[in-house]
């Protein structure tokens, strides 16, 4: 069972390619499920709405940098000032 569509996703988001397509209407099946497990009862049009957010956030931008929940806010490790070799170096000036 879907609460949305591919039509649905892509409104006012972006054009999927064809293997996000086919990962987008997974992705579907698996918000409805997780929707009908905390939310059985809510109104089919924010059923759709919840889908559709859902799968728009894992999809991402299509960039290579996808952004990643970290406490109250959302930001790329980049953002937060994550640099893998920065790090190491800063650790041994401390």
């Amino acid at each position: 069972m879907r609460y949305a569509t591919l039509a649905d996703v892509e409104a006012g988001f972006r054009k999927l390619e064809e293997d996000e397509q086919r990962r987008c209407l997974a992705l579907l099946e698996e918000a409805a499920t997780i929707i009908d497990t905390c939310s059985e009862n809510a109104a089919p049009d924010r059923k759709q709405l919840v889908s559709c957010r859902m799968v728009r956030r894992v999809l991402g931008d299509g960039a290579a940098a996808q952004l990643y929940p970290m406490g109250a806010t959302q930001g790329s490790a980049s953002a937060m000032g994550l640099h893998p070799e920065l790090d190491d170096e800063r650790w041994k000036q401390r």
